[in-house]
């Protein structure tokens, strides 16, 4: 008898995560394979799965008709904060959605004290438990597979552990979010994590070291890539190593309560220029954007410096990485591609800020400075960057064999 294996997906992040692993196991004739994804999630793979395989939130609707009517009209009373056109999403997925969410709230409290949790909270306030509890059920789940989203993908384990399902739960990079075990099996991307994980009272044999499917198929492609042809595209000196300035948009962040607030780019732009510059001479200098960022904020500085090249026009993310001999990021989760490509990577903290927010960035195999100074010595200094030992294994690879493997085992 084949195993219904249901996994559960929040968001255009997560389902790179998920993706891998679909693609592995659909392959296998002994698995029924549905993959349940919510909100921009969907979006992203709606074109690449059958309907037998991919799942969309309002596939369940006939599950709830007996509420149909108060679930829309729930939905409607927070539809408008909740609704972006350009998001791709239909009316009436959000509608059901929210709704269905929003109901379970009212059903296990009241009406006022759900709405005024939504109006405190937002929709950090739902955990529908019993709402995905019921397509568990109605789907004959015996294994979940999920992420680590605070509502849906949270609340789908909670509802697995209530029907003795099998769970099993990824997490995406670290364990900030995460404090006890709530899947029958955790999987991390390294010892490090696990190892925080146990300090937290996780059993040993509940910690899967599998590695990470998204940052793999990342670090594949860089690894896949020509180096020379790189090079030789965008003309750079040959007797100059590579230094890759990955940017982000400037934050200033709270330690009390996680919060974050925007500095401006006059505040910083200057130091990070000069202390670049200042590498100009032994190295060929290139500076990547983030997405979210916009090349107005810069351009005084890259005309001021224009040994400095800004290279969004010409090289893509992963193109920088594979000739970049040293990385350098405040605190882009891009560092663990980098580091798992075996690239020297360079973190550091502002010094706007009071609070380093990524405590694995601190640590090798990254070497962290504590502020633009002793980021610049600290790039100067041969003997950190000779001794650096970029094989530490920071991320182990082939997850999605590694998984289907213990699924056949459990």
């Amino acid at each position: 008898m084949k195993k219904n294996i249901f996994l559960v997906c929040y968001g255009a992040g997560h389902i790179n995560l998920i993706e891998p692993i679909v693609d592995k196991l659909i392959l296998n004739e002994n698995y029924n394979v549905k993959l349940l994804a919510l909100t921009t999630a969907y979006n992203k793979v709606k074109n690449k799965y059958t309907k037998d395989v991919l799942k969309n939130i309002k596939d369940y609707l006939f599950l709830f008709d007996e509420n149909l009517d108060e679930i829309l009209k729930n939905g409607l009373k927070i539809f408008e904060d909740n609704y972006n056109a350009s998001s791709g999403l239909s009316k009436l997925e959000v509608l059901f959605y929210i709704g269905l969410s929003l109901t379970e709230e009212i059903n296990k409290t009241s009406y006022d004290t759900a709405y005024s949790n939504y109006q405190e909270k937002g929709r950090k306030s739902f955990l529908p438990v019993d709402t995905i509890g019921k397509i568990l059920e109605h789907e004959n789940t015996d294994l979940l597979i999920s992420t680590t989203s605070p509502r849906f993908e949270k609340a789908s384990l909670l509802a697995s552990k209530k029907r003795n399902i099998k769970s099993i739960q990824i997490l995406d990079l670290f364990d900030d979010d995460i404090n006890k075990p709530i899947a029958d099996y955790t999987i991390v991307m390294n010892e490090k994590v696990k190892n925080n994980l146990l300090e937290k009272g996780f059993k040993s044999n509940q910690v899967l070291i599998f590695g990470q499917p998204a940052i793999e198929r990342s670090v594949n492609s860089i690894f896949g890539m020509d180096e020379n042809l790189i090079l030789d595209k965008v003309k750079l000196d040959r007797k100059k190593k590579v230094l890759v300035y990955l940017s982000q948009p400037p934050l200033k962040f709270n330690k009390i309560d996680n919060s974050y607030s925007r500095v401006d780019y006059k505040e910083i732009n200057p130091h990070i220029f000069k202390m670049l510059h200042s590498m100009t001479n032994e190295y060929n200098v290139l500076f990547r954007l983030h997405p979210n960022e916009d090349i107005t904020d810069y351009e005084e500085s890259f005309t001021q410096y224009p040994d400095i090249r800004y290279t969004n026009n010409e090289l893509n993310l992963f193109e920088v990485i594979c000739i970049g001999d040293i990385i350098v990021t405040p605190y882009s989760t891009v560092a663990i591609e980098a580091v798992s490509s075996n690239k020297k990577v360079f973190t550091y903290k502002p010094d706007y800020n009071e609070f380093y927010p990524i405590s694995f960035f601190k640590e090798l195999p990254f070497i962290y400075s504590n502020s633009f100074n002793e980021l610049r010595d600290n790039l100067r200094n041969k003997k950190i960057i000779n001794e650096l030992n970029s094989s530490i294994e920071f991320l182990t690879f082939n997850f999605a064999e590694k998984l289907e493997k213990f699924i056949n085992s459990i």
